[in-house]
């Protein structure tokens, strides 16, 4: 038996120098799979949003600004501009 020079891999076993394992990268998701997992998370799917985004729907800030994030991501996919057209209006009436 001798002494080796060891390191410990990201899965928590012990290698020799240089042999052991990287890490996988995990790749960064895409803009559509951003969309699916808020809408998936949210239940936010484009049909409501449209209807939460509508003038005088009722909904609270929060479901608001949730819808228009996800609309943001969305739109840029559909063709559209980064930002909706609805928080766009929202903000001229703010002002």
């Amino acid at each position: 038996m001798s002494i080796m020079d060891v390191e410990q891999g990201w899965n928590g076993d012990w290698y020799l120098m240089g042999f052991a394992p990287q890490k996988p990268e995990v790749p960064e998701p895409t803009t559509e799979e951003k969309v699916q997992a808020l809408e998936l998370s949210t239940g936010l799917t484009r049909a409501v949003r449209e209807l939460v985004l509508a003038d005088n729907s009722g909904v609270s800030d929060y479901v608001r600004a949730k819808a228009q994030e996800i609309e943001a991501l969305a739109n840029p996919l559909r063709g559209g501009p980064a930002e909706s057209a609805q928080a766009e209006t929202q903000k001229e009436e703010g002002q």
